[in-house]
């Protein structure tokens, strides 16, 4: 869904913007990204802002547009289930990947994080590369945040290309008692303020916190972290080189989407941070959100665990029913969630002379058409699409774009670009 977002809105940019002025994907500042948007952000860094892109000769003014009109970036976004099943098939790799998967630690985490980065960072797909790309080949800017979340400090854990956190003595694995998710909504500015005083995003863990670098740390293994939603993957483990004798010796890295499904709250932190520390009033933030949660609750009556008229096993068909429960939880924290980012936007727009952060939803389930509405539900979360579900997505976004919004009732992807060019 992103990569149709960025490809339209970057259309509607160039019917607003003059021969002159900056492509869209030069305006990016930042892309603050959770579950399978990071695998499309990956893509992004990979291509465009990367040591050795292989897209960096290409018209930077369509960039997006031409990301979303390449076969291989479409088969990794929409397809990365079935390249894993191929790669672990592959007569090539004589049985080792299964070997691996049998005999060793290796899980379903590694195989989709060594799949993604075979067909992402491969010029030539009969020949792999001798090393995966690292989070520090990434160009310094615009920054990419990869957001997980730490089982340990139930909080998040930010991948980013370079140090963020210099202050150590601030481990978020030690405790830090500051909470976003809940002090924004209860209005605590001033825990807020205090928090971001040493370290940006103080809340979050970061690589330097467990004794680590993001110069050789793989950038597939962040996304892959990011996305790594439970019962499909297993936690990523890391070792935890910063650690003493009372800690933990790894810490478990699950999806980002658990804590904040829209990478807003990792966006709006450093926004707060750099205003306080390197205040400008000239500074503006806008801020996109694209959320493709699909239906208000997935439990589904006809699961697996019910066949025709015959019910196959009465504890598999619990364990379908409850991940259907977790699923309707999951969806009513989003919504708490939005209204806290909400929150916090108008906090920040309050305070300022002039409104400050122009914040944007991109919402899947705010389609109206009976059509598409039915068509988006039916898709399932599994890191494959059918070209028929992709056409669907497709015509979501661009009925999406095209709705009304603002007190001038404009498409909403004029309202947007006008904010990114003001």
């Amino acid at each position: 869904m992103a990569m149709h977002v960025m490809a339209g809105l970057e259309h509607a940019y160039q019917q607003k913007a003059g021969q002159n002025d900056l492509p869209l994907l030069d305006r990016i500042d930042s892309y603050s990204s959770v579950s399978g948007g990071s695998i499309y952000a990956s893509l992004i860094a990979s291509s465009f802002h990367a040591q050795n892109s292989r897209r960096m000769d290409d018209n930077r003014h369509r960039a997006f547009q031409s990301l979303k009109e390449d076969r291989r970036a479409r088969w990794i976004s929409g397809n990365l289930a079935v390249s894993a099943g191929l790669y672990y098939a592959n007569p090539g790799h004589l049985g080792i990947v299964p070997l691996l998967l049998l005999t060793t630690e290796w899980d379903t985490l590694n195989l989709f994080a060594r799949t993604q980065a075979y067909l992402q960072e491969n010029q030539n797909l009969l020949v792999s590369r001798s090393q995966l790309m690292s989070l520090g080949d990434l160009d310094p800017t615009p920054r990419f945040f990869f957001n997980a979340t730490c089982v340990e400090s139930r909080m998040p854990f930010v991948f980013t290309q370079s140090t963020i956190h210099l202050e150590s003595d601030l481990n978020p694995l030690s405790g830090v008692a500051y909470n976003p998710a809940s002090d924004w909504l209860n209005l605590d500015l001033n825990r807020n303020y205090q928090a971001i005083q040493p370290n940006p995003l103080i809340h979050a863990t970061t690589l330097e916190d467990i004794g680590s670098s993001a110069n050789e740390f793989p950038l597939s293994y962040a996304v892959m972290a990011s996305a790594a939603f439970p019962f499909i993957f297993n936690p990523l483990y890391l070792r935890n080189h910063a650690g003493d004798e009372s800690e933990e010796e790894y810490v478990r890295l699950v999806d980002g989407g658990i804590y904040d499904n829209s990478g807003a709250i990792t966006a709006l932190e450093l926004f707060s941070h750099l205003e306080a520390h390197h205040p400008n009033p000239k500074r503006r933030l806008t801020l996109i959100t694209i959320n493709a949660d699909n239906q208000a609750s997935a439990f589904d009556e006809k699961s697996l665990a019910r066949l025709g008229r015959f019910n196959i096993d009465i504890p598999l068909r619990g364990t379908f029913e409850g991940i259907g429960s977790l699923n309707s939880f999951y969806y009513h924290q989003t919504q708490l969630l939005q209204a806290t980012i909400r929150t916090r936007v108008a906090s920040i727009n309050q305070k300022a002379e002039e409104q400050k952060v122009d914040y944007f939803e991109v919402n899947l389930m705010d389609v109206t058409d009976p059509e598409l509405k039915e068509g988006y539900q039916s898709i399932s979360t599994g890191l494959t699409l059918t070209q028929r579900q992709d056409r669907i997505l497709e015509q979501s976004v661009q009925h999406l774009l095209e709705q009304a919004t603002g007190p001038q009732s404009l498409p909403r992807s004029e309202v947007i670009v006008q904010s990114l060019i003001r």
